[in-house]
């Protein structure tokens, strides 16, 4: 519960950092990479990117920048439980690959 809280806040300052015309582009690199652990050359691979793999290197290091700052700016408060303890541990971070 508390980690769809903390994906729902991330993905409300994503749309708030990130500008409109990047933002459909921007959520097809930065959620299969964070949620479901697929590659940059994988990303790059999708029909619809048109990004080589070093470019979606870079929009992912430029995405999480802006994200983690907003994030913080909002004062977020990591959970408290021990069971959610890894989530203030590990932050934002890929998961782990298929």
């Amino acid at each position: 519960m508390e980690r769809q809280l903390l994906i729902r806040e991330i993905d409300r300052e994503f749309s708030r950092s990130v500008p409109a015309e990047n933002l459909p582009q921007s959520r097809l690199i930065f959620w299969p990479y964070y949620r479901c652990g697929l590659t940059a050359s994988a990303i790059a691979a999708f029909p619809n990117i048109g990004l080589t793999t070093k470019g979606v290197e870079s929009a992912l290091f430029w995405l999480t920048r802006i994200v983690r700052a907003a994030v913080a700016e909002q004062g977020h408060e990591w959970p408290q439980t021990e069971q959610d303890s890894s989530l203030r541990e590990k932050g934002l971070r890929q998961t782990e690959s298929f």
